[in-house]
């Protein structure tokens, strides 16, 4: 039982920075002169470089390699031929990280997009960077964004239904209540049956699956290239100055959509899901929180 407990917590602390650099949807950039790259991998043409305090937008990311949009700053290249009275010629144009076909593509513009040309070299063109291209960043570099959020009052949520269908545990939960300034009441439990969709993949043999937890911490989206994921929500929190997912969350998407971006405590039933490297909470009170 230990070690299946241990082999759980390492796989999920791997899992769960990428889960962050992605979710965050900015990093920051840590020191001068951090290179750009044109693929995820050490050795790929540099098509830039930024400095210090740089926010970056983060798009996702591929092993120790987050994907972000070029900044304003980076110039890259398209072959002039195709673009006339400042758009773009032809069904798709390549962008490439320098002047020339052997430079690595990182995106590519569509007919009549607008093209921003800053000079050329030969028969290629440098442009600013459009919304169809991507460079990487090795995570070490950065780091990801959280930003800051007001504190709001407490919002109960009622207890869950018993659940026969995937489908249920998006719609039968109540619609969010008005925010309340008295403290959160705790909400009598009934019986709570494990989403189908989770059954299907079976629970962890743990002592204690049901039983209720309290988790805090600021609530995000669950990244695609997480892995692990369980729920399309999980909680993020910081240990020892770097992200962690503390848990995923089990319930109404559009109800928790109104706190996404939010430092929460949440109450509810939990579950050891396997394939999932966090407990899943299938929440009864959720409580929004000053930001840390």
């Amino acid at each position: 039982m230990n070690s299946m407990i241990k082999r759980l917590i390492i796989v999920g602390a791997a899992l769960a920075v990428s889960t962050v650099w992605a979710q965050t949807g900015k990093v920051s950039v840590l020191h001068d002169r951090v290179n750009l790259r044109a693929k995820p991998k050490p050795e790929a043409e540099v098509a830039g470089q930024v400095n210090a305090g740089m926010i970056l937008e983060s798009r996702g990311m591929e092993g120790d390699w987050v994907a972000v949009a070029p900044p304003e700053s980076i110039g890259l290249w398209v072959f002039a031929e195709f673009v006339k009275d400042n758009k773009v010629a032809t069904d798709k144009l390549n962008i490439r990280a320098g002047a020339g076909i052997n430079y690595p593509m990182v995106g590519y513009m569509l007919k009549d997009d607008p093209v921003v040309a800053r000079s050329s070299l030969g028969e290629w063109l440098e442009i600013a960077p459009p919304a169809h291209a991507t460079l990487w960043v090795h995570k070490d570099f950065v780091n990801p964004v959280i930003e800051a959020i007001a504190p709001f009052s407490a919002v109960l949520v009622a207890s869950n239904p018993v659940v026969t269908t995937a489908s249920s545990v998006e719609t039968n939960l109540p619609s969010i209540q008005s925010p309340v300034a008295a403290p959160p009441v705790t909400v009598p439990r009934q019986a709570v049956t494990l989403p189908a969709d989770l059954g299907e993949r079976g629970l962890v043999p743990l002592d204690g699956q049901g039983e209720v937890l309290e988790r805090e911490g600021v609530l995000h989206k669950t990244s695609l290239f997480d892995f692990g994921r369980v729920s399309n929500y999980c909680l993020v929190d910081r240990e020892r100055g770097r992200p962690v997912t503390v848990c995923y969350i089990r319930g109404n998407n559009a109800q928790l959509k109104a706190f996404e971006g939010r430092r929460i405590r949440i109450k509810g039933d939990g579950y050891w899901v396997k394939g999932g490297e966090k407990a899943v909470v299938v929440p009864t009170q959720i409580m929004p929180l000053a930001d840390l």
